[in-house]
């Protein structure tokens, strides 16, 4: 195909050489040619859930409350560790519920500056019948007072405190003014 005939400005035919000429521009581009198939980019049959795992969703509220867990008070601190202590006071030094009510209603029962003084007292609970874990174990046992004064007079009264004569009278009748709880 390389051979052609030439027309020369003379109006002669001339064969042309066989050096190639300049391809024409092909113009495939009318029929399209068949696309290959996608392998990855195929069209899905079925199109699937999106998925939302490059963000974790926030989790949703509960509604039902968990029980609070007992909370144990660093030495010295008063304060209830039960949420229903007001609904419980009557109970603070009603046997048997004593115990349990005092130990986690501090506050509510006044018993803050009760306190065990052996260090083994929870495995002595089963002897709070003892009068030595019972003075010992007097959290543990239940057997915490009352921090309140029995007499209307012990503000005014207080310099007698720690008096050698009064104070055991103070101590007995005064003893939240006197701070002997």
């Amino acid at each position: 195909m390389l051979d052609r005939l030439l027309i020369n400005l003379d109006g002669q035919k001339q064969e042309a050489q066989t050096t190639p000429a300049k391809p024409a521009p092909q113009t495939t581009q009318a029929t399209p040619a068949k696309p290959a198939p996608q392998t990855t980019q195929a069209t899905p049959a079925k199109p699937r859930p999106q998925t939302t795992q490059a963000t974790p969703a926030k989790p949703r509220p509960q509604t039902t409350q968990p029980a609070k867990p007992e909370v144990t008070p660093a030495p010295g601190r008063c304060e209830d560790t039960a949420r229903d202590c007001a609904m419980y006071a009557s109970y603070c030094f009603t046997q048997p519920y004593s115990r349990t009510v005092q130990r986690r209603c501090k506050k509510t029962c006044n018993v803050c500056d009760c306190q065990d003084t052996d260090a083994n007292c929870a495995s002595r609970v089963n002897s709070c019948d003892s009068e030595d874990v019972r003075t010992k174990c007097q959290l543990t046992c239940g057997h915490c007072e009352a921090c309140s004064d029995g007499a209307n007079n012990c503000a005014p009264l207080s310099y007698l405190c720690n008096h050698a004569t009064f104070g055991s009278v103070m101590k007995a009748r005064c003893k939240k003014t006197c701070n002997f709880c």
